[in-house]
């Protein structure tokens, strides 16, 4: 039997950064498949969910369309900091 290790990676959703593991990325689209786990609050076990999500190549994380529908929150925060002041 043949194991394969998927690299880990970020997905960040509204409550905090989710670490996940890479498991395919798909051809020519921003998207990668990736596993991560949550909690069933029936059983208090873990749970794998395996999702499609948005890469992000600049800042290394995945997101989802439905939590972050205007792209990546990270490009989305970075003019914000760039335009405030300066404080002395």
């Amino acid at each position: 039997m043949n194991s394969i290790d998927f690299a880990f990676t970020q997905l960040v959703r509204p409550s905090g950064f989710v670490q996940a593991r890479w498991i395919a990325s798909i051809p020519n689209t921003n998207m990668v498949r990736v596993r991560y786990w949550e909690l069933d609050h029936k059983t208090a076990r873990n749970k794998p969910v395996e999702i499609t999500a948005n890469f992000c190549p600049e800042h290394c994380l995945c997101y989802l369309t439905s939590d972050y529908p205007h792209g990546c929150p990270e490009c989305k925060q970075a003019p914000a900091n760039l335009s405030a002041p300066l404080s002395k």
